[in-house]
C-alpha cells in the first residue's frame, strides 16, 4: 500500500519540478529566435554583402588606371665597347662605346 502512495506521489513532483524548468516563448520570441537562427537567413545576409561589395569593386573600375615607370643610369664607361677592325690596310680600328648614359620612361 506504501508503494502504491510513493510512486505516483514521487512522479507527480517530477513532473512538477521539470515544467518549471521549462522557460515559455511568446510566438514572438519563437519568430525572432527562428529567424536569428535560420541558416537561409544567415546564407542571405552573406548574399547582400557580396553583392555590395561587388558593387563597390565595379565603381572603382570605373575610374582610369594609370601607371609610370622611368629610368636613368650614367656609367663611367660605357657597358659595350666594340673594336672594329677594317679589311682595309692603313686605316686603325674603329673603337665602340655604347650605352654610356641613357633615359628611359613608359
Amino acid at each position: 500500500m506504501r508503494n502504491r502512495i510513493i510512486y505516483p506521489a514521487l512522479c507527480l513532483m517530477l513532473s512538477v519540478v521539470s515544467s518549471n524548468a521549462q522557460k515559455l516563448y511568446t510566438l514572438e520570441e519563437c519568430r525572432t529566435l527562428a529567424l536569428e537562427n535560420s541558416a537561409k537567413m544567415k546564407n542571405s545576409r552573406f548574399e547582400v554583402e557580396v553583392a555590395k561589395q561587388t558593387s563597390k569593386e565595379a565603381f572603382t573600375n570605373y575610374f582610369p588606371n594609370v601607371s609610370a615607370v622611368g629610368a636613368i643610369f650614367k656609367a663611367s664607361e660605357g657597358m659595350a665597347q666594340m673594336d672594329m677592325a677594317l679589311p682595309v690596310p692603313g686605316i686603325p680600328p674603329l673603337s665602340m662605346e655604347m650605352l654610356k648614359k641613357g633615359k628611359t620612361a613608359g
